[in-house]
């Protein structure tokens, strides 16, 4: 009966001791050289139950759909390790749901740590939570020992750990790989892939009951024995890893082929030139690679693509991407409708045809036409430029299209006894002749262009048509006048005697640029 009570007291004791206290009886470890942030792990994937990257959510990236959740507070997500890592503050952690995948008769649980400073005893990096054990042990557990970094598993009616690494020798400031094991026989803890102390022996079975959930960065869900620090790739396996696949520090490296940014114009096919692998381990392994190009060419945008790998030791290269521009450099065509140029007279109104305007992406953009010069003010002879511009979402400018209208004088011909062609006017040489026409109203006295009215000699030819102009006046020289009751404009034409036996064309142009033309031959 002593015996047993004395039992009894030991394993009372035990409890105790890990619930609180911080296990002492661990042996120490000096310091690694291996504190670079670069994954350990090599193991057969089929054998590996979870993985939790952190990378901005408590996802599983094994496949087994063992998906953790963030406590309401004391947990977050910070830019860290392999990109991102989960720090807690003492009052937070990551539960993951209970699974049997978790409970496994052999065991290996990974995890990276940072912190500077021993986080006390005690502090539980992972815990498979025993909930009629509350406040002794869990299922298995990596936690803080005494102070340092230790692995257990417990049993029915306690608990049996592994050697303990130091305090000095995890608590640093830099990342630290930590790994414990249990292979049905020892236990077994590896720091930054060195064995720490041997290994604990026992004939004890992984005890599980109940649900219960595991906890990263906790013992449970509150904040009794919770760690403070950094937390990154938590790893659970249902085997014992052994040293050598525990032993390969150095992820693998990418190298993308081809440059980055890359500009593709919008609409065309993009082939990506994807990129290369290598490892000091497993040699070539771009097959493997997982490349992620979502590129969408019928969308501009900014994309990137990514490529990532793991060697077969877990190790994740880091991530390299490239940067995609799909642009748009084509230029919108604007196409005038109707013809240019276009003839109108004083004082109408003028309707113009418009222009349409497509673009390779954005389709039509008639609607979105700028149109200068409109309307026309057809009060004003001369030239006019009607202009259409467009630009599309890229701010590509079409090249601009123009339209000329041309506002002209409203012209009947000449009036008598000025004849239009085809007639030939007879008129004796030195003459003044009246060269009477209507402009539709007074349009003001300056209405010739520059040099005109104008005449030439011609070839006298056959006239089939001859008219003889009876009536001319007196004056000494060419001179211009307005009648404003038969509103007509009245250019006296002086005559040379010279021109006796020649013909002669007159040319009178005006200011809006069109000429009017009277042929004449000259007698003695």
């Amino acid at each position: 009966m002593k015996k047993y009570f004395y039992l009894i007291i030991i394993v009372l004791i035990s409890s105790l001791v890990l619930t609180g206290c911080l296990l002492s009886n661990v042996g120490q470890v000096p310091v690694t050289g291996q504190s670079g942030i670069a994954y350990l792990t090599k193991g057969p994937s089929p054998d590996l139950v979870g993985l939790w990257h952190f990378d901005g959510d408590a996802l599983d990236s094994s496949g087994n759909g063992l998906d953790g959740s963030l406590s309401l507070s004391g947990a977050s997500f910070v830019v860290d390790g392999f990109g991102q890592a989960l720090n807690v503050d003492g009052a937070g952690w990551v539960q993951v749901p209970d699974s049997s995948l978790l409970e496994p008769s052999e065991i290996t649980v990974e995890a990276w740590v940072k912190r500077l400073g021993s986080p006390g005893g005690a502090k539980y990096i992972v815990s498979k939570y025993l909930p009629n054990k509350y406040g002794s042990y869990s299922s298995y557990g990596l936690y803080t020992g005494s102070g340092g970094i230790r692995f257990y598993i417990g049993y029915t009616s306690s608990w049996i750990g592994s050697p303990q690494a130091s305090a000095a020798a995890v608590w640093d400031g830099s990342w630290h790989h930590v790994a414990g094991t249990f292979d049905g026989s020892n236990i077994k803890l590896y720091l930054d892939g060195i064995p720490v102390d041997g290994a604990t022996s026992t004939i004890q079975d992984i005890y599980y009951f109940g649900t219960g959930n595991l906890y990263i960065g906790a013992y449970t869900n509150s904040s009794y024995l919770a760690f403070s620090g950094t937390i990154d790739e938590v790893r659970i396996w249902k085997v014992a890893l052994t040293v050598e696949q525990l032993g390969d520090i150095t992820p693998p490296e990418i190298t993308m082929i081809g440059t980055s940014p890359v500009t593709v114009e919008v609409g065309f096919t993009y082939t990506d030139e994807g990129a290369t692998a290598e490892d000091d381990v497993d040699g070539d392994i771009t097959v493997n690679i997982v490349t992620v190009n979502l590129v969408n060419t019928a969308v501009l945008g900014t994309y990137t693509v990514t490529y990532d790998v793991s060697d077969a030791a877990g190790n994740p290269a880091t991530q390299v991407t490239r940067t995609v521009n799909v642009v748009d450099t084509t230029l919108p065509l604007i196409t005038l409708n109707g013809i240019t140029p276009v003839t109108v007279e004083v004082g109408s109104v003028y309707t113009d045809d418009g222009a349409t305007a497509t673009d390779n992406y954005d389709g039509d953009l008639t609607a979105s036409i700028i149109v200068g010069e409109l309307p026309v003010d057809t009060s004003v002879i001369g030239t006019h430029i009607i202009t259409y511009d467009v630009t599309d979402s890229s701010y590509n400018h079409a090249i601009q299209v123009t339209r000329t209208v041309y506002v002209i004088y409203h012209w009947t011909g000449f009036f008598p006894p000025v004849d239009n062609p085809l007639v030939v006017n007879g008129v004796k040489a030195g003459s003044a002749i009246p060269v009477k026409f209507s402009l539709s109203g007074y349009q003001g006295m300056d209405i010739f262009a520059e040099g005109y009215p104008n005449s030439v000699r011609i070839e006298c030819g056959t006239a089939t048509q001859l008219d003889n102009i009876e009536v001319t006046v007196n004056a000494g020289g060419s001179s211009l006048n307005y009648d404003a009751i038969a509103q007509q404009y009245i250019y006296v034409w002086k005559t040379n005697k010279a021109w006796s036996g020649t013909c002669r064309q007159l040319e009178v142009k005006l200011d809006d640029g069109t000429s009017h033309l009277a042929n004449f031959t000259f007698t003695k």
